[in-house]
């Protein structure tokens, strides 16, 4: 498990942002786990306030940007 003053910093929108992958490892559990909770939960958040959802260009730029791989279909941030 990471500690959470180790984790690589990465901004988003001049915002500072943890992935989905990030969250994963810093709770010690696994990226679907973190996915699963935030779709069950999803009404509570706002997007922009609580989560940033990216999509086509914006989405591969980020994960060029911050050498994060895109080996699935779905890349969870």
């Amino acid at each position: 498990m990471q500690n959470i003053n180790d984790i690589q910093v990465i901004e988003q929108q001049g915002v500072r942002v943890l992935t989905t992958a990030q969250l994963a490892e810093s709770y010690g559990t696994e990226s679907q786990i973190i996915t699963n909770n935030f779709n069950r939960n999803k009404e509570r958040y706002e997007e922009g306030k609580h989560y940033i959802r990216l999509t086509g260009a914006e989405k591969r730029e980020f994960c060029n940007l911050n050498q994060i791989d895109v080996g699935t279909k779905a890349t969870n941030f």
